[in-house]
């Protein structure tokens, strides 16, 4: 129990750490936003880059979780790592694993993955909100 209490521990400030640096990347576009910019076009970008940092959350979660399923490979968890990431993305998506679980001696690691992913996912999903009321299209309301 203390050693999947330790390397989840490890997993979490690993996964925190990488989930810091990409939001700090994908806000780095935004940092320069224009703010004269009106009407239909801007509002188009604007959306066009809602649509663009979306799509970079999906891609750094996905990194994460693929860096959870190398985890369970390394301890051998899982002869594939297709396996793993599947566990790992049912799991890091709390949403359960069903025709794969781990041993019973390291079903405590998957649930540390699983409080983990719940952080990530609220975390992100409170990061674009933020940069949909502050740059995004919802600035201003709908005005055009």
């Amino acid at each position: 129990m203390l050693v999947s209490l330790a390397l989840g521990a490890a997993f979490v400030v690993i996964t925190f750490f990488v989930h810091a640096i990409g939001l700090a990347v994908l806000a780095l576009p935004l940092a320069d936003k224009d703010e004269g910019r009106g009407g239909w076009a801007g509002y188009v970008k604007q959306v066009a880059a809602m649509l663009a940092l979306v799509l970079g959350l999906f891609l750094l979660i996905m990194v994460e979780i693929a860096g959870w399923a190398v985890a369970y490979v390394w301890l051998e968890f899982f002869a594939d790592f297709e396996a793993a990431l599947y566990f790992s993305t049912s799991t890091f998506a709390t949403v359960g694993f069903s025709d794969l679980s781990p041993e019973h001696d390291w079903r405590l690691l998957a649930a540390i993955e699983g409080i983990a992913g719940f952080l990530i996912i609220g975390w992100s999903g409170a990061f674009l909100v933020s940069v949909a009321v502050r740059v995004g299209p919802f600035k201003r309301g709908l005005h055009f």
